[in-house]
């Protein structure tokens, strides 16, 4: 990507129920003692996880200047779900791109749980890059799976296959 990229490192705290992020700044001593003991423990859940996702983005994204010296990164927080948030930063911010983590949960545990990633592939308004964790080492070859369909896109996609430098014994479908 050239130089000037501007990226958004973007954490979700996934509160339930959903509620604004101002609900979870601090309490005064006498706002919390008109809590009961019960919304007291919530309440420090949720302003615990508030602090993770603000925090995330700003060590997620100083690793990403270290690794682009010459991108904008700017962190991101917000408290709600995680693919509707990043969906919605996209869409807000007219995104080409939104690169994402596959946590390789089972087949099973996706189905019932949701899929972060499956979520926004469906939904975002852009390209989506969904990176898989593998071993470290030497450079092994990749296999890719191209679908056409005759499209512009789909010609695109091929194009920019084509024009990669990919490892020794890389292989390719269509």
């Amino acid at each position: 990507l050239p130089p000037e990229t501007e990226a958004i490192v973007l954490s979700a705290a996934d509160l339930w129920p959903p509620r604004p992020e101002w609900t979870y700044d601090e309490l005064s001593p006498a706002e919390q003692a008109r809590v009961s003991l019960s919304e007291r423990a919530a309440y420090g859940l949720a302003r615990n996880a508030v602090r993770n996702a603000r925090a995330a983005p700003r060590d997620g994204g100083e690793g990403l200047r270290g690794l682009c010296p010459g991108w904008r990164v700017e962190p991101c927080a917000c408290p709600g779900p995680p693919a509707e948030s990043l969906v919605n930063v996209a869409a807000e911010r007219k995104a080409d791109l939104v690169a994402v983590g596959s946590r390789g949960r089972s087949a099973l545990r996706g189905l019932v749980l949701g899929s972060v990633s499956r979520r926004v592939l469906a939904h975002a308004p852009c390209s989506v890059r969904v990176g898989r964790l593998r071993e470290q080492g030497e450079p092994r070859p990749v296999r890719i799976v191209l679908g056409m369909d005759g499209s512009e896109n789909a010609v695109l996609a091929a194009r920019v296959i084509r024009s990669r430098q990919w490892p020794a014994g890389s292989e390719g479908r269509v």
